[in-house]
């Protein structure tokens, strides 16, 4: 368990990147993110502050912070203190999980006016009335008479 001092030390020794990395508000930020993102339990709050901010003023070890998250009841560590790390360090996590692709057999109102604005339609684009609907859809009847041999 570490104490107090350990955290004074800690502070006295940090280099100026890790202290301006001991933002309180984005400490506190992250924390809160962590727990909802892993769903702990929030009386976590302030040990994960401890476990966190002596994480970036390396006082901790890596295995060390999965141990004590371990001794917190943090039954899958490991995802815990990488959320903890990647939200401190700022950088922007890669998502693993691609993107849900867009339904492109759904028309709605909006893509059928951009269609028909732009001329681009695929489909048939009908005009409001119950009437015009009805004659657009009814193929429209050859002008040509077939004729017959006898009709020669």
């Amino acid at each position: 368990m570490y104490d107090w001092e350990t955290l004074q030390k800690a502070l006295q020794q940090a280099t100026p990147e890790q202290l301006a990395a001991l933002d309180e508000a984005k400490l506190v930020a992250c924390v809160q993110n962590t727990i909802i993102r892993n769903q702990l339990n929030p009386d976590l709050h302030n040990k994960l502050m401890r476990i966190l901010g002596l994480l970036t003023l390396q006082s901790l070890t890596t295995q060390d912070a999965l141990v004590e998250l371990k001794n917190l009841g943090v039954t899958d560590p490991e995802p815990t203190l990488t959320t903890m790390t990647i939200c401190i360090s700022g950088v922007k996590p890669q998502s693993t999980v691609p993107p849900a692709p867009t339904p492109t057999s759904v028309r709605t109102m909006a893509n059928d006016m951009n269609a028909a604005q732009t001329k681009q339609a695929t489909e048939s684009v009908y005009t409001s009335t119950q009437e015009a609907i009805l004659k657009e859809a009814v193929p429209k009847p050859t002008t040509d008479v077939p004729k017959w041999e006898s009709d020669k």
